[in-house]
C-alpha cells in the first residue's frame, strides 16, 4: 500500500508565494527529486522545501551528489528553500 508523501510545513506559504509572482508550479511526488518543480524564465527547476532544520534524505543526499560532481550548480538549478524569503532571494527580486 501507497502512503501520500508528507508535505514540508512551511510548502503551503511558499507555494502561496509563487502563485502570488505567477510562477507556474506543481508538485512532484519522488523521495529524490525534490517537492516542486517550477519553470522561471523558460527553464524548468526542481525545488526541494525543507521545514526548519531538517537534513536531507538519503536518497535526495545521493541526487544532490550525483549533480555536484557533474558540475551542477545547486543553488541555482537545485535550490533548497526553507522559507519564502528564500524564494525572493533565489528570484533575486525585492520582497
Amino acid at each position: 500500500m501507497r502512503y501520500r508523501a508528507r508535505r514540508d510545513a512551511n510548502e503551503p506559504a511558499i507555494v502561496a508565494t509563487l502563485e502570488a509572482l505567477g510562477i507556474p508550479y506543481r508538485r512532484v511526488s519522488c523521495p529524490a527529486l525534490g517537492d516542486l518543480e517550477i519553470v522561471v524564465r523558460g527553464a524548468p527547476y526542481l525545488v526541494e522545501i525543507k521545514d526548519g532544520s531538517k537534513s536531507y534524505t538519503a536518497a535526495q543526499r545521493e541526487r544532490r551528489e550525483w549533480l555536484a560532481c557533474h558540475g551542477v550548480n545547486l543553488t541555482e538549478h537545485a535550490p533548497t528553500w526553507r522559507s519564502v524569503e528564500d524564494v525572493f532571494d533565489w528570484l533575486g527580486v525585492a520582497k
